[in-house]
């Protein structure tokens, strides 16, 4: 079976998080609602994945708290 390749996991997780109107009231909570899911749709999948992340902290720290979150 071909490995899977999910690319970017910084966009899943950021899609994940504010697909509504408002932000979840606890965002790591979302984030970690997000990446469980993920985790269980890889280990139902029966095969490999690759995962590529932006590098995160090296960049400008944005203005506004929905940005930085």
């Amino acid at each position: 079976m071909l490995p899977a390749l999910l690319d970017c996991l910084s966009l899943f997780i950021g899609g994940a998080c504010f697909t509504g109107a408002q932000p979840p009231a606890d965002l790591e909570l979302g984030a970690a609602r997000a990446v469980g899911a993920l985790l269980d749709a890889y280990r139902a999948s029966g095969t490999d994945w690759v995962l590529v992340s932006n590098e995160v902290g090296m960049g400008i720290v944005p203005e506004n708290a929905w940005a930085r979150a």
